[in-house]
């Protein structure tokens, strides 16, 4: 009973920390969908636009620069979310990545 209680804890615990990678090679790099209204940093892949983070903050420049260096390169992008089950929810919640990587 004891080896049951705690693999079902441990099963839960593992669905907690589920990631999803959002892959693509970027489309467009640009801030805020309506200028000043919106000051955020944005990439847009497979057609969806994911927020970097607002266009003041260390971070989300330097998300924006991996995504500018992979537009240029013509290479593929990753962002990582936490606690989102599909890209497109993470696009439309507008939620900030926790981690971006260029690809090879």
């Amino acid at each position: 009973m004891k080896t049951l209680l705690m693999t079902f804890g441990l099963l839960s615990m593992t669905s907690t920390f589920a990631a999803t990678d959002c892959v693509g090679v970027p489309q467009a790099t640009k801030v805020g969908e309506y200028g000043a209204q919106e000051p955020y940093l944005i990439v847009t892949l497979n057609n969806l636009d994911f927020r970097l983070g607002p266009s003041d903050d260390a971070s989300a420049k330097a998300r924006l620069a991996v995504a500018t260096a992979a537009l240029a390169a013509n290479k593929p992008v990753m962002l990582r979310f936490f606690y989102h089950g599909d890209c497109a929810t993470a696009s439309a919640d507008r939620a900030i990545p926790n981690s971006t990587q260029m690809l090879r």
